[in-house]
């Protein structure tokens, strides 16, 4: 989905932490939205966005993943969310 939506998307590696069978990276994504995300139309706005990788590593292969992105603060800056919103808690 975010390939499509931002056909120049570049990633940059922040840093990066390894310990026993876990590997995590932080990173920082960027690049214009060109094509539709989340069901709306091409803002052309350039987004910078921050997450967080983490691997487990077993027998040499990798056994699980999670990645968090920073998806409030791309809305943000798309323009889709204004800047003032914040998430609210679930009830």
């Amino acid at each position: 989905m975010y390939r499509k939506s931002f056909s120049n998307m570049k990633f940059d590696i922040k840093m990066q932490i390894a310990e026993g069978d876990y590997v995590c990276t932080l990173l920082e994504a960027q690049g214009d939205n060109t094509g539709e995300l989340m069901g709306q139309p091409a803002t052309g706005k350039h987004a910078r966005i921050n997450l967080t990788d983490t691997t487990r590593i077993e027998d040499g292969k990798i056994a699980e993943n999670w990645v968090t992105w920073d998806t409030l603060g791309m809305l943000q800056q798309l323009g889709l969310i204004p800047a003032g919103a914040q998430q609210k808690a679930p009830a």
